[in-house]
């Protein structure tokens, strides 16, 4: 393995970011990426800190009412298949 402080030094890209990243994000080179770690439950790591996604998903109430009702009918559908799976053995 290379040495740490070369590895640091080289680890942000000279290249131009996509117009499209948030100002001061930077691509990441090669060597950057001997930097990305995971543990044994395979959280991820950059430089020995825990890498940490603050941004939470928030279902608005019409979204979860639709995932509700799907899931309701994934349970039907299956109970249906579960009755008709067992049925022959039931009444002969």
């Amino acid at each position: 393995m290379k040495n740490y402080e070369y590895i640091k030094k080289t680890a942000r890209s000279s290249e131009d970011a996509p117009s499209h990243w948030p100002k001061g994000v930077v691509p990441i080179t090669m060597n950057g990426l001997s930097l990305l770690g995971l543990d044994e439950d395979n959280q991820p790591y950059w430089d020995g800190k825990p890498v940490i996604i603050k941004k939470k998903i928030r279902l608005a109430k019409w979204e979860l009412a639709a995932s509700l009702l799907a899931d309701f009918g994934v349970l039907c559908g299956g109970i249906g298949q579960l009755i008709t799976a067992i049925k022959p053995y039931v009444m002969p």
